[in-house]
Parts: structure tokens; C-alpha cells; sequence
């Protein structure tokens, strides 16, 4: 704030009172606060006037608030102010600056404002700042950034095998890298054979599908695939040994045809199971 500089003498004065060391052709009112500033003004072997009152209104800080929804979701924001006691009027509630992410409206007659995501296949981060005015003369206003974390739920579909006559564990397959998200299991693509037990589950090969919730309430679906390997083919054998120390043969098993199946393993117990 200032006044023409090819004055001799300056005195600045804040609501009437003399603002002390204020005596340049300029002043910095955020260092005395809000209020009706005059400035004295002096030329030599002239005249002193008093400038016409300038009415400086601070502008409050900006509050910022974060909201984390999911894409699926809304944000309804209701505005109020951070220290005033005046009463909001909701028709002059406007956005200052817009989204990008997503859109704001404002409702003329509450004042509430609504927050909707764009659709988007990846998790963003949006903001925009919003405007509120009271009642009051003089009116107080404020201003207000809103951040939004907007998380897209991420699911993918798995594979899982098992052995001939042993049940799946479903949730041994991670069908989501989210935090916090829940799995629903169904034997039928149309959702209505829910698998209480998804921990055991006896099945052939097929699908079993899954509705993949996050901890917005935001659901996608997913499946799992299902194999079972077979059982491997086996022989009984028999070997011969002569009769040694004690009665006792001497037997090579591992020269016994079990199986001719490559890839199996074969384990010797002294005990028939």
C-alpha cells in the first residue's frame, strides 16, 4: 500500500491512531493487521492532507483436508468455517480452482459439495479449492484446498493346482495387491453358489469365481483356475535276495520298476500304508 512519493513528510495511521515508524510513502499492512488506513501526508512551505480511508481485509490461511474414497465412491463436503460464528450463505459457496481428476459442484441451496471421480484405471491424486462468504457486515469469508487420494481397486485372476484327492486352499491365490481388500469365493459364474469353506475346497479342474471388495466398498471380479494333477501310474514289484547271515537278503529297492512315469519320486517305508 503507498501513496505518491514526491511528498516531504508521511505518517500512517491505522482505525485513527498513529502507526509508530510508519513514515515512508509505502506500507506493509500484513504487519499491522486489518482495518481503515489513512496516510498524513506533508509538503514543505504547503499544506498536510489526510488520504481518503483504505479498508484492508486480511485473507485467512487456506485449511487443507485430505479425503482417501475409492473410484466406485463420493465425497460430499459440508462446508464450515474454521474460527467465524456468522451463518454460511450457500449461494455464494463457489470452487476457486476445479479438479482435474474428477469433477466438484456446489449446491446453491445446502452448499454442500459433491466430489466425483473421473474413471480411471490407476489410483490419482486430485485437489481443488472451494470459497465460502457469512452473513455478516462486515462479511467474513474463507477459503478452503481439498486433496483427494482416489484408489482404483487393482484385482487380477490366478491359477492354482493341487494333488488327485486333496482340496484347494482358494485363499492361498492373492487376487488383489490392495491393502485391506476381501474376497467373496462362488462356484458359478452367476454368483449364487457362495464356497463357505474357501480354505478346503474339494473340486475337479474348472473355475471358481471371486468378487474382489476393497475397503472402500469398491468390487471387481476375479477367477481362479483350478488343476489337479493325477495320480502317477505305479507297479508292485518283487525282488529276490539270497539268504545271508541271519536269514536276512540284501535288497537294491531302488532296482525296483515302481513306476516308469519321469518326474516321480518314490519314498521306501518299512511299513505297508
Amino acid at each position: 500500500m503507498q501513496v505518491d512519493n514526491n511528498y516531504d513528510a508521511y505518517q500512517w495511521f491505522l482505525n485513527g491512531n498513529p502507526i509508530p515508524g510508519a513514515t515512508s510513502f509505502s506500507i506493509n499492512p500484513e504487519l499491522y493487521g486489518a482495518g481503515d488506513y489513512t496516510c498524513l501526508i506533508t509538503k514543505n512551505n504547503c499544506e498536510t492532507r489526510l488520504t481518503t480511508p483504505y479498508n484492508y481485509t486480511l485473507c485467512p490461511p487456506i485449511s487443507t483436508t485430505t479425503y482417501n474414497i475409492g473410484s466406485c465412491n463420493t465425497k460430499v463436503i459440508a462446508p464450515a468455517f474454521t474460527n467465524s460464528t456468522q451463518t454460511i450463505i450457500p449461494s455464494l459457496t463457489n470452487i476457486i480452482s476445479a479438479p482435474t481428476s474428477g469433477t466438484a459442484t456446489v449446491n446453491p441451496a445446502t452448499g454442500q459439495i459433491t466430489y466425483t471421480p473421473n474413471p480411471s484405471t490407476t489410483s490419482t491424486i486430485d485437489s481443488f479449492i472451494y470459497y465460502i462468504q457469512g452473513n455478516g457486515n462486515p462479511f467474513d469469508f474463507e477459503y478452503f484446498k481439498i486433496i483427494i487420494n482416489t484408489n482404483v481397486l487393482q484385482v487380477n485372476n490366478g491359477t492354482l493346482t493341487t494333488c488327485f484327492g486333496t482340496a484347494y486352499d482358494l485363499t492361498s491365490v492373492s487376487l488383489s495387491p490392495d491393502a485391506g481388500a476381501t474376497v467373496t469365493y462362488f462356484a458359478d459364474s452367476n454368483l449364487s453358489a457362495q464356497i463357505m469353506n474357501p480354505t478346503y475346497y474339494p473340486s475337479p479342474s474348472g473355475t471358481v469365481y471371486a468378487t474382489v471388495t476393497s475397503q472402500y466398498g469398491c468390487s471387481k471380479p476375479a477367477q481362479i483356475i483350478l488343476a489337479v494333477n493325477p495320480a502317477p501310474n505305479v507297479n508292485n514289484a518283487a525282488l529276490n535276495s539270497c539268504a545271508g547271515a541271519g536269514g536276512n537278503g540284501i535288497y537294491d529297492l531302488t532296482s525296483a520298476n515302481i513306476s516308469s512315469e519321469s518326474g516321480v519320486t518314490v519314498t521306501y517305508l518299512q511299513i505297508q500304508i
